[in-house]
């Protein structure tokens, strides 16, 4: 498990080579390293032609993610209605072209998956790192008592908890309330390092890391999607590339 600063919503090569020269320039390392998101669902396994509005085709995906560099995390989003088929969805996903060959990395975008098929995508893929995304929809109507005993039962079954009330829509999320959940999902998955997503920029990423850093005394990972994008639901260079540097200038210790 390694702190990251990601970029979700990554679609071509071109994004590939124009994040990864930022992430480069701003020094990021081993110990906080980048991880490029990369959208799927059960609409592209129907169809491997089919490109989504922020994420590649199945037929391209394996070839655009060889392109991320190793030290860097690629990481597939995967967001599915069949919580009974997650784990053949997600082998599917991985054994097309290889793909596990070059990602080992899946964030899992549905509220509370099933504990078995958790647990099937661990024993198909055993280096395979899982996080699990706690959303304004997993939280909705639950106590911070009950969203902690949930949790729980993920214990040794993920490698990150991500706090994203946001879903990639570029809501900025309340830092005081994000700050409560990493440490209370903290308390909860003790062996899983804690991130936090919702509405980051270039513009407010450096004041929101310090104040995540005075109010949580652990490493941690963020991870920004619809903040980066332009009028026309594209990543955006400039953005990212403000973006990187201004949480570089925070998390990253130059040599």
């Amino acid at each position: 498990m390694k702190p990251y600063v990601g970029i979700t919503g990554v679609k071509t090569l071109q994004d590939v080579f124009a994040i990864s020269s930022s992430y480069r320039k701003y020094e990021y390392n081993e110990n906080v390293t980048g991880m490029y998101g990369f959208p799927s669902s059960p609409r592209k396994l129907e169809d491997y032609a089919k490109v989504g509005k922020r994420g590649p085709c199945m037929n391209d995906l394996a070839k655009i993610v060889s392109a991320v560099s190793d030290e860097a995390i690629p990481m597939i989003h995967y967001y599915t209605k069949n919580f009974n088929m997650l784990a053949d969805e997600i082998e599917q996903v991985f054994m097309l072209n290889n793909l596990y060959d070059v990602c080992k990395a899946v964030q899992l975008n549905l509220p509370w998956p099933k504990i078995n098929e958790v647990e099937k995508i661990k024993n198909k893929f055993r280096n395979m790192e899982i996080v699990l995304q706690i959303s304004g929809w997993a939280t909705e109507g639950f106590t911070l008592n009950e969203i902690s005993e949930k949790v729980q039962e993920y214990d040794a079954l993920v490698d990150y908890c991500l706090f994203d009330p946001s879903m990639g829509r570029g809501i900025p999320f309340d830092l005081e309330e994000g700050i409560m959940m990493m440490n209370i999902l903290s308390e909860a998955l003790p062996n899983a390092l804690m991130g936090v997503a919702g509405g980051f920029d270039g513009n407010n990423v450096g004041d929101k890391l310090k104040m995540i850093k005075e109010g949580y005394d652990a490493d941690f990972f963020i991870d920004a999607e619809g903040g980066l994008r332009d009028n026309n639901n594209e990543l955006d260079y400039e953005k990212v590339d403000a973006y990187l540097k201004n949480a570089a200038d925070v998390l990253i210790v130059k040599k």
